[in-house]
Parts: C-alpha cells; structure tokens; sequence
C-alpha cells in the first residue's frame, strides 16, 4: 500500500473519530442548536428589514435576537401565568365533592341516554363518572408537578438558554457565509445542497406561519370565543385548542364542540347557538382563507405528515419537536427527490 492511500484512509479514520466525538460532545445541545436554525429562519426578515436601514450586520443581528426574545419571553408569561391561575382555580373546583358529584351524575345522565342506541354505554360511562374525580386530580397533578421539575432544572435551562441565544446570533450574523461553508463541503452537489436549504427554509417558513401560528390564532380566537359567552377557564381551553388545531378542519371543533353541549347543558340555549355559529365561520374563515394566505409557497409535506412529524417531534425532542419533528420530514423527503428524482411520488 502506497503513501497517497495510508494518507487517505488515516485522514477518513482520524476524521470519522474526531466528528464522532464532536456530537457525542455537542449531543446535550443539539436539540438546541436545531431549535436556534429554526428561529434564526423565523427573524431573518426582521434581520434583513434592519439591515436596509444600514444598521451594521452585527447590531442587526443583535437587535434582532433581542426582539425576537423579548416578544416571545413577554407572550410565555403572560400565557403562563394565565393557565397557572386557571389551572389552579380548576383543580379547587375539581377537588370539591359537590362539584364532582355534579359531574359524575352528567356523565351517567349522558350514558344513560345512550344506552337504548349503544347497549352497554350506561355501564362503560357509570364506570368513567366513578373514577373522574382520580382521573381528574391525577392529571392536573401532573401538571403541577411539571411545573416543579422545571424549576429544579433551571441551571441547565439557563445554561441552554445561553447556548441557543448565542447560537441564534451568530447564525444571524454569519448565515450566508454559514451556508456557503455548509455548499462547499456537502458530500452532495452545490444545487443539490443549496436546493436542500432551501427547501428547509421553505419547510420552516410554512409550518410555523401555516401551521403553528395559525393554531395560536384558533387558539386565542377560542379563548375569546369562551370569555364572551361565559365558559370559565377560557384560556386553558384555547390553549387545548392551540394543540388541537394541529389537525386541520377539525381540530379546534374537538374544542368548540363540548363547548356548546356544556352551554347546552346548563341551559343557556341562547348562548349555546351563538357559540356555534360564531365558532363555525370563525375558524371557517381562519382554517380556508388565513391559513392558505399565510402559508404562502407551499411547504412540498403532506398536511397529515406535518401532523404526525409534530406529535412524534414532541414525543422525541419535547417542546421543540414542534418545529425539529417537521423539519427532519422535510430534510428525509428532500434527500428522497434527490437519489430518486423521477420516482419519488408527490406530497403535495
């Protein structure tokens, strides 16, 4: 064996280790770094915007992480504080034995009712409505003990915090030339690399404009929907509504629904019928008219792969799969076109 291939194959060995060891090291930050890509897509508008302004590139980047945060920190705590309360005066009220009473003698009414047309519905609600107190303050338990280990944690979020700020910035800062680095040693062609990019940033730009901030539209629509007519801990419930509007056409009437048959229930038919109508044309017209306006350039994944990508990303990486969990679709089906262009069916 000559010296040109001991020269190669020590380079791939020496090389193959040394990446390994870089993401074994860097592992405990890589959800992090991917969540950082993602919102460094988000502000680049906001970045360019006040780059024309003649801002230096350094300022703009930095102005740009300070707004993105601030605005995002300042609608957390809001909301956070909002479902803490709710939750909290939810969990008295569940705790309370004339409260659960009231609501195990609905669940059985309501299996009652449904017995002559399922048989055996009245035994499998009767046996619900006698476990909904457990079930009830297992949950909301739950809840609060998330809350607890959250703060136990707080060194390592901050320590994470700081990376993906520093992170956001310099990908800001320095994304062209990130990404003609990332071109020129892509195994992959230059188009081909830079298609793949852009189909990421496309991919981004889509579901979190067409998917994620549509869903925290219905949400707050449902909030407010819920306030108007007297449903109580109406920002919980468009908070639910935030997470069912991951599935399209339906999913905030998984919310609405129960709304009106609870109005319905209590008598007030009056209130019971404007949810209805005001619910259907509102999220009518936010799922049909906002939603496609929004997504603009279509994002090439199949509505119900985003749907699953989102769950499983959850599932996988925790909060951030709501962005990391389509974008690992995108980049698969990316690859896919690429080995098979002519093959590969469309997603569209």
């Amino acid at each position: 064996m000559d010296h040109a291939h001991i020269r190669a194959y020590f380079l791939a060995i020496v090389t193959t280790l040394l990446t390994v060891l870089v993401v074994v090291m860097l592992r405990p930050f890589l959800v992090t770094i991917g969540l950082a890509a993602v919102f460094a897509v988000i502000l680049t508008p906001l970045h360019k915007a006040l780059q024309r302004i003649k801002l230096p590139q350094t300022l703009a980047a930095l102005l740009s992480v300070l707004i993105g945060i601030v605005v995002l920190g300042l609608i957390l705590s809001f909301v956070g504080v909002q479902l803490f309360r709710e939750a909290h005066s939810l969990y008295i009220v569940v705790s309370q034995p004339g409260s659960v009473e009231h609501t195990k003698n609905a669940i059985t009414s309501f299996g009652t009712s449904l017995n002559p047309t399922f048989p055996g519905a009245a035994a499998y609600f009767a046996s619900i409505a006698g476990n909904i107190s457990v079930y009830a303050q297992q949950a909301l338990g739950w809840s609060f003990g998330q809350v607890g280990s959250v703060v136990t944690t707080t060194l390592d979020f901050l320590l994470q915090l700081f990376a993906f700020i520093m992170t956001l910035y310099y990908l800001l800062r320095e994304g062209p030339r990130l990404r003609r680095a990332v071109e020129q040693y892509s195994p992959l062609t230059i188009g081909e690399t830079s298609a793949l990019i852009s189909r990421l940033i496309l991919t981004i730009s889509s579901v979190v404009r067409g998917t994620l901030f549509v869903s925290v539209i219905l949400g707050v629509f449902t909030t407010l929907a819920f306030l108007i007519f007297g449903i109580p801990n109406s920002t919980l419930w468009g908070t639910v509504a935030v997470i069912a509007s991951l599935i399209p056409s339906i999913g905030a009437g998984l919310v609405f629904v129960p709304g009106v048959i609870y109005l319905a229930y209590l008598g007030h038919t009056g209130a019971a019928i404007g949810l209805a109508i005001f619910g259907t044309l509102g999220v009518m017209g936010i799922d049909y008219l906002l939603r496609p306006y929004l997504m603009g350039g279509k994002s090439q994944i199949h509505p119900l792969l985003i749907l699953l990508s989102v769950f499983g990303g959850l599932l996988f990486f925790g909060p951030a799969g709501l962005f990391l969990g389509p974008l690992v679709i995108s980049l698969l089906l990316g690859l896919l076109s690429i080995y098979a262009p002519a093959q590969t069916p469309s997603v569209q």
